[in-house]
């Protein structure tokens, strides 16, 4: 899964009802055209069938370069996947993987924050 974000672009993200709609955990961004394509080359069928799923967070800077922050891997515990869901543990996790989103979200954008603050504040410089 690709994450995309820092492009300098503002979101208004709005919750939309009923849950059925294609927004997907109320998160509506067009993505960059080569997430896009990386994603559709990754995910030859949804949901993928696999046992695990790991979200990259790559830095694109201003020289072109293409950083790689850091990776999480997800996986699923077949024996908790055998198990019938009730209808309040389903929206129990879709709460839980809208927060898991949002979270990788905000991580991508902190991260790179995060290391210049380290990096000035060994220095002994300010922002």
């Amino acid at each position: 899964v690709v994450v995309q974000s820092r492009t300098n672009e503002k979101f208004d993200l709005e919750c939309t009802l009923p849950s059925s709609s294609p927004d997907w955990f109320n998160l509506r961004i067009d993505e960059l055209g080569e997430v896009s394509a990386q994603v559709k080359r990754s995910i030859c069928s949804f949901p993928p069938v696999a046992k695990c799923m790991s979200i990259d967070f790559m830095l694109y800077t201003c020289d072109g370069e293409i950083l790689p922050m850091e990776t999480w891997a997800f996986s699923v515990d077949e024996e908790e996947q055998r198990t019938v869901w009730a209808d309040d543990v389903k929206s129990q996790l879709y709460l839980q993987l809208s927060v898991m989103l949002r979270s990788a979200m905000v991580a991508a954008r902190m991260t790179p924050l995060h290391r210049l603050a380290s990096i000035l504040a060994l220095l002994d410089l300010s922002f």
